[in-house]
């Protein structure tokens, strides 16, 4: 039985936002809980950026070229938590099924759930956003 469980594969996810408790919490899987049988999702959820709907340069024109700029930040921003998190593992000596999800809503929490009902995960393991226990009374917490 004891053989059976190690060796069975595990669905992980890992919620991660680039702060310094999402990359603890990674440290702590890790360090704790990964199995060399485990397929790891690193997942990113981000708000959709806010687009303007006009400037003061030209009132009477949409700014596309803002949008654009805004949209290619957030891409960019992606893609750099992207090589964060795989370099974070690799030094840990994992880079084998390992995939990267992101998503965009303003439903953070809800698709944090729903991902974790679609992958059919075994563990989720993520840190909290960092806020202070007066701040978190207040504004809440998604963790």
């Amino acid at each position: 039985f004891a053989n059976y469980c190690m060796a069975t594969e595990r669905n992980i996810i890992l919620p991660v936002d680039g702060s310094d408790n999402s990359a603890r919490a990674v440290d702590w899987y890790v360090k704790n809980a990964y199995r060399k049988t485990d397929k790891i999702y690193l997942y990113y959820v981000a708000e959709p950026p806010t687009l303007t709907s006009v400037t003061l340069v030209q009132p009477l024109q949409v700014p596309f070229e803002d949008w654009q700029k805004s949209i290619e930040s957030a891409r960019n921003h992606v893609k750099e938590l992207e090589k964060k998190y795989i370099a974070q593992l690799y030094e840990h000596g994992i880079s084998a099924n390992v995939e990267f999800l992101e998503e965009t809503t303003k439903e953070v929490g809800h698709a944090i759930v729903a991902k974790v009902a679609e992958l059919n995960v075994s563990m989720a393991v993520m840190g909290s956003r960092g806020l202070g226990k007066l701040r978190r009374t207040f504004l809440g917490s998604i963790s």
